[in-house]
């Protein structure tokens, strides 16, 4: 039975992939954003943070029942995604395109995605102990 659950589990070079294609899906959109300048608006930035909930609470359940991904497995894939953006954010900040008055809402939208994030994993993980 052990050996059937972990090749359900994604490998690690998936995890790899899955890892960095998350992160650049958040520069993407990060610059996406920023050239349109909506990181400068108190407006815009409130909409972005409201409705990254729902997209963190459909993709990332959505991930894992699509990967048949374990609980950790998730996590360990968001903790490689917001170290991967740490990293970028430190050593090459000129990626995510941003003026510096964007760099602030920006980021914290980062870390405010990956804590929706982790809270839907968390979720996800509750729900299937209870049923």
């Amino acid at each position: 039975m052990t050996n059937n659950h972990k090749a359900t589990r994604p490998s690690l070079l998936v995890s790899g992939v899955l890892s960095l294609s998350f992160w650049s899906s958040g520069v993407f959109l990060v610059r996406a954003l920023a050239a349109y300048d909506l990181w400068s608006s108190p407006l815009y930035v409130g909409i972005i943070f409201v409705t990254s909930l729902p997209l963190a609470y459909i993709t990332i359940p959505g991930t894992k029942q699509l990967l048949q991904a374990t609980h950790r497995t998730m996590l360990s894939i968001l903790a490689a995604v917001m170290a991967l953006h740490s990293l970028a954010l430190t050593l090459s900040p000129q990626i995510y395109a941003l003026h510096e008055s964007a760099q602030l809402p920006a980021t914290a939208w980062l870390l405010w995605f990956s804590g929706a994030a982790l809270l839907s994993i968390l979720y996800s993980d509750r729900q299937n102990h209870i049923t």
